[in-house]
Formats: C-alpha cells, sequence, structure tokens
C-alpha cells in the first residue's frame, strides 16, 4: 500500500478551500448566469464551474495521480470509487442560496483513500464559517473542537442538512461519520 502525507494533503486542501472561498465570496451578491444541468431542480452557474475548475486545476497539479470526481465536471455518470486517493470537490454548494444571495453556501472538499473518507472541509466564506474533519483528529470549527450531542433521541438532530444550511445529507452524513470516528479513537486514546 502507497504511503500517503495525510497532512501535506489537508494543509494543501485547506489552504485551497480558503482560496476558492475568498472567490466565492467576492462574487456572492454579482449577477449570474444561470443554466440547468439535469433539470429545472439543478442549476449552475458559471461561478460554481469557475471555482471548480480552479479547485480540480491545482490538485491536480500537485497530485496528477490522484482521481477526482467534481459536482460540475463529474456529471450525472458518477466513476467508481477505487482505492486510489479521490478527491470530491463541491465548489459551491448550496447554488440554489448562491443564485438567491443567501448567506448559506459553501465549498466543500473531501479525500477519500481506500474508499474511506480521511479528510473533509466544508468552508462557507460569507458566514466565515470553517468546518474541518480527519479521520481519528477530529473535527472542527474554526478550529475549536467539536462534539457530538449528548441529547439521547431522535427527534433532536442538530447535523440536519437544514441547520447547517447549505450542506447537503450526503456531506453531513459523512461529517457525521468522520466525527463519530474521531471521538471514538480520542475516547479510546485517552483510556
Amino acid at each position: 500500500m502507497a504511503k500517503h502525507d495525510e497532512d501535506f494533503y489537508f494543509n494543501f486542501a485547506l489552504k485551497l478551500a480558503l482560496e476558492a472561498g475568498h472567490v466565492l465570496k467576492g462574487v456572492t451578491f454579482a449577477r449570474k448566469t444561470v443554466t440547468q444541468k439535469l433539470g429545472n431542480w439543478d442549476l449552475v452557474t458559471e461561478y460554481d464551474r469557475k471555482i471548480e475548475d480552479i479547485i480540480i486545476g491545482k490538485l491536480k497539479q500537485q497530485f496528477p495521480e490522484h482521481k477526482f470526481i467534481g459536482e460540475e465536471s463529474t456529471g450525472k455518470d458518477l466513476p467508481e470509487l477505487t482505492d486510489d486517493p479521490t478527491w470530491i470537490i463541491d465548489p459551491i454548494d448550496g447554488t440554489t442560496n448562491f443564485i438567491h444571495n443567501f448567506p448559506q453556501i459553501c465549498v466543500v472538499i473531501g479525500l477519500s483513500i481506500n474508499k474511506e473518507m480521511r479528510i473533509g472541509i466544508v468552508y462557507n466564506p460569507v458566514l466565515d464559517q470553517l468546518f474541518t474533519a480527519r479521520k481519528g483528529r477530529g473535527s472542527f470549527l474554526n478550529g475549536r473542537p467539536l462534539k457530538t450531542s449528548t441529547v439521547d433521541g431522535n427527534d433532536v438532530d442538530i447535523m440536519n442538512p437544514r441547520a447547517i444550511g447549505a450542506c447537503n445529507k450526503t456531506i453531513v452524513q459523512d461529517l457525521r461519520k468522520m466525527i463519530n470516528n474521531a471521538d471514538r479513537q480520542v475516547e479510546l486514546h485517552q483510556n
């Protein structure tokens, strides 16, 4: 199995998410050209494509042997996830909010290695919220550790996509898994 420098991957992706977020924030209230991808419910702007091009372009330049799944460039035919390091990118999660100038938007960059999510970065530049998670290392909001709720019951779910804003259900589920796994790892090391 190839050795992967996850610290380097994380730091590179973090800088890239902040750079992409800077671009996103700068165009949040700009005039947008909106087109449909798969239907009137699946919208895209020129900025979705521009930001994805920036992210994937720089990732490919730095990691040419890695694979890439981008929301705008991949389309409806998702490639099969392999054991190869695979970057998963949503350049503007919350495109409908973005079109209507609502601040619940974010840049999402994730990395899967051996079909397992290792790194997740979700950045909302308008609200200045930077969520990061790494397998076995915990999850953070603006550098402060996040903890899972101690509230029992399925009726209270702080990870509900409506509570988070633009982040879609799949990303929330992946982050929830990463957070729970990270918390278990921290508990094991503390005991």
